[in-house]
């Protein structure tokens, strides 16, 4: 199926969130993929997944969090940047989209990958009414846990630098301290799905496994031979397999 691509910022308080729109071309309203990127990433990071839907007659969305990674083309620094400033951006992603009038509103999904994975989580904890499912991989339930690394939140530095990855500043672990993974979790009983690889070595699959047996309504599919690497073929195939199944369930 034939698409455009069209390049465009979307406005909020201050911020300008850079934003791709795949859509294709085809009439009516249309189920919609909101792709959301992990920590350092950018809107690329999805870049297959999105030709890939759109071909198939998906409208999808791609962009960057402010401040969340090395080539984001969104106001922000890394600095700035934590876990809710990702769910405020989201959210006026989702605000945007869904006054778009080609969207079908009751079929709006979240792909979300690592952190972009529990961001897409929490933001369908509070918006369950508005998002049709959740397709999260290696989602980060872990960011928790490494934040309670730092004995209290005081004692965490003003800068944390993560060598040879991107450097964040305080508020990014102190908001991660008190996130409450399994009320977030608990809080969605929409249809979700899970892909984690057996390898990852930055987001154990263990948080995985026990994220399925919280959702109220999900699936799990682990891939052995892959770690945190989204666009590893041995990862992505089987992706891309699931989330064709999962949208045609929504």
């Amino acid at each position: 199926m034939n698409y455009t691509v069209k390049e465009l910022y979307i406005e909020a308080d201050g911020r300008r969130i850079f934003t791709k729109l795949y859509r294709p071309d085809a009439k009516g309203r249309l189920p919609l993929i909101v792709f959301v990127h992990g920590l350092g990433a950018d809107n690329m990071n999805f870049f297959n997944y999105a030709e890939t839907f759109v071909s198939l007659g998906y409208a999808c969305v791609c962009f960057d969090f402010c401040g969340g990674g090395f080539n984001s083309k969104s106001t922000g620094k890394t600095t700035d940047m934590t876990p809710l400033t990702e769910v405020a951006d989201l959210e006026v992603i989702l605000d945007e989209v869904r006054g778009w009038d080609f969207v079908n509103t009751d079929k709006i999904v979240l792909a979300g990958e690592s952190l972009g994975g529990v961001v897409s989580a929490m933001t369908a904890a509070k918006h369950k009414d508005e998002i049709a499912g959740l397709f999260l991989i290696f989602p980060a339930f872990v960011i928790r846990d490494n934040a309670r690394r730092f004995k209290t939140p005081d004692a965490i530095p003003e800068i944390v630098d993560l060598p040879n990855w991107i450097t964040l500043g305080r508020q990014y672990y102190k908001d991660s301290w008190n996130i409450d993974i399994d009320g977030v979790i608990k809080a969605y009983d929409k249809p979700v799905c899970i892909i984690h690889g057996k390898e990852d070595d930055l987001v154990p699959y263990e948080y995985s496994i026990k994220a399925n047996e919280q959702y109220a309504n999900s699936e799990l599919h682990l891939i052995d031979g892959v770690g945190h690497e989204l666009n590893n073929p041995i990862l992505s195939e089987p992706a891309m397999k699931h989330l064709k199944e999962f949208m045609m369930r929504i």
